[in-house]
């Protein structure tokens, strides 16, 4: 601890971070070296404190930002960096502090922790949502945090920001998620919460309040929710007029007989068998009774399903025959989901992950960024895709999105991304 409050932190001694020079030429590269010559020193971990001090404020932006990398970076060094012009000095200085709070305890220095949570803290309350984003990625897990810090970003206007600590952080209490919804919260920010693990009774009863068309679904896809028999009742009443709930409301196990009539008073013949398929309830008896339901209601409205049963059999036969043929390239899906070709991507993407193209269109109403960026990593296809999918298909603002990340590579970790699909089903 001792050594992170001074500096030389680091412990690697490959390439990049050595060797370190004698004292005297190091003076001399700081005084008088070429901007490669600090970019370089300034990057070797073992260097002397007071250097990687003094490099803190170089003119250079490229030698500040190899400080702002630099594990072995003094704390005072990175407390001047944390007000950095430079968005990405300041972008990658929270990328490793953060990282570094969970060795952080309460036995330790308390000094040393104080001065790192202030510059967490300063930070999260940066003027550029991805600064501010990038420790709200980091700490999203963390429980050693300052409270005021999450909930500062949990309330965040920006939806990179606040989702990831309304979905994953763990210092966020059922109170403070019911106030949090009740501030008027939607979109992409509430279905966040409605995918928390173990989301409690109360928090799920305020979300099903809001009737909310992209968070209904993901509450209703969360199986570790709590939803009490009173909060799924007023779902199933409010879903007849919501037909975005309707997937997602037939994929939920363990409805009651009386809601299961009231579900097929009103779904989709096509989603009927999924409901009777999904719960064990249903026996012969139940079935052919809400078959005959469906059945008589489609004769008396005039079943108009047909066109688009055959249009959504054209892409699927489309997407199989350019998947057998090796033609479903990066370069055509984001032709697709730019020209908005969304039942074609339904299909093309379940081929591409082979799943079934239930969870493909679960994507498409999730909004969720996280999820796009995910897919996009796992069929191989690009973050060029993701960005296309985020603002056609999800029809997310550019405010929602998640950025590509330096050399357009994906911005979230590989663990991160797996653990997010496999939420949907995609393994």
């Amino acid at each position: 601890m001792v050594a992170w409050l001074f500096g030389r932190r680091g412990k690697g001694d490959d390439a990049k971070k050595g060797p370190v020079p004698d004292y005297e030429k190091a003076k001399a590269i700081a005084e008088s070296g070429s901007e490669e010559e600090r970019r370089r020193l300034a990057s070797v971990t073992q260097l002397q404190p007071e250097f990687l001090y003094y490099f803190a404020t170089d003119k250079s932006v490229d030698v500040r930002r190899a400080v702002a990398q630099n594990e072995g970076t003094p704390v005072q060094a990175d407390l001047l960096l944390a007000r950095d012009p430079d968005a990405h000095v300041r972008s990658m200085l929270g990328q490793k502090i953060a990282s570094l709070l969970p060795t952080l305890s309460a036995d330790q220095n308390r000094k040393l922790a104080d001065m790192v949570f202030d510059i967490v803290d300063t930070l999260s309350k940066d003027q550029l949502p991805a600064v501010r984003s990038t420790i709200s990625e980091e700490i999203k897990r963390l429980d050693n945090v300052p409270p005021r810090i999450v909930q500062r970003l949990a309330r965040d206007s920006e939806e990179i920001v606040s989702n990831p600590i309304l979905e994953f952080s763990p210092l966020l209490s059922e109170r403070d998620l019911v106030d949090i919804i009740g501030m008027g919260l939607r979109g992409g920010a509430l279905a966040a919460i409605s995918r928390r693990k173990n989301l409690g009774e109360q928090a799920a009863g305020a979300v099903a309040e809001t009737q909310d068309d992209f968070a209904l679904p993901a509450l209703l896809q969360n199986h570790t929710a709590q939803i009490n028999e009173e909060t799924l009742n007023a779902i199933v009443e409010a879903a007849e007029k919501h037909t975005e709930w309707h997937e997602a409301l037939v994929g939920r196990k363990g409805l009651g007989k009386n809601l299961l009539r009231r579900i097929g008073g009103y779904v989709s013949k096509n989603l009927l068998e999924k409901l009777i398929s999904n719960n064990v309830l249903v026996d012969d008896k139940l079935a052919d009774e809400l078959r005959t339901a469906v059945a008589e209601r489609a004769e008396e409205e005039g079943d108009d399903g047909g066109e688009a049963a055959a249009e959504d059999h054209a892409e699927e036969v489309r997407a199989r025959e350019l998947y057998n043929a090796g033609k479903l390239t990066p370069r055509l899906l984001t032709s697709s989901a730019s020209n908005e070709e969304r039942e074609f991507l339904v299909h093309a993407l379940a081929l591409s992950l082979q799943v079934d193209p239930d969870i493909t269109r679960k994507l498409i109403v999730s909004r969720d960024p996280k999820l796009a960026v995910s897919v996009a990593w796992k069929a191989d296809l690009g973050m060029g895709f993701a960005t296309t999918f985020m603002a056609k298909i999800m029809q997310l603002g550019e405010g929602a999105q998640i950025k590509a990340a330096a050399g357009n590579d994906y911005p979230l970790a590989e663990d991160d991304m797996a653990w997010t699909l496999e939420m949907i089903g995609i393994t």
